[in-house]
C-alpha cells in the first residue's frame, strides 16, 4: 500500500495530530511531503511514514522544526 494516497483527514489520523497542524505544517515547511491536486491536498502513506521515521527520537527538535523555531545554539 506505499502508493495510497490519503486526505489530510486521513493523514492526520494515522500520524495522530489534528488536521489543522498539518495545513500548519504545509504552510511553514517541515512536515511530511504532500501533493496538490487541483485543491485537493493529498498524502502518500510510504511519505508518511519516512516522516515518522525521519522524526522519531527527536521530539522537541522535530516538534521545533515543524514549527519554524530554530534549534538553539551553544557556544
Amino acid at each position: 500500500m506505499d502508493g495510497a494516497l490519503l486526505t489530510t483527514q486521513d493523514a492526520a489520523a494515522l500520524l495522530r495530530v489534528n488536521p489543522e497542524t498539518l495545513k500548519v505544517w504545509r504552510a511553514r515547511g517541515g512536515g511530511p511531503r504532500f501533493a496538490k491536486l487541483g485543491r485537493r491536498v493529498l498524502y502518500r502513506q510510504q511519505d508518511l511514514e519516512d516522516f515518522v521515521a525521519r522524526t522519531s527520537g527527536t521530539a522537541r527538535g522535530a516538534a521545533d522544526r515543524s514549527r519554524g523555531l530554530a534549534r538553539p545554539r551553544f557556544a
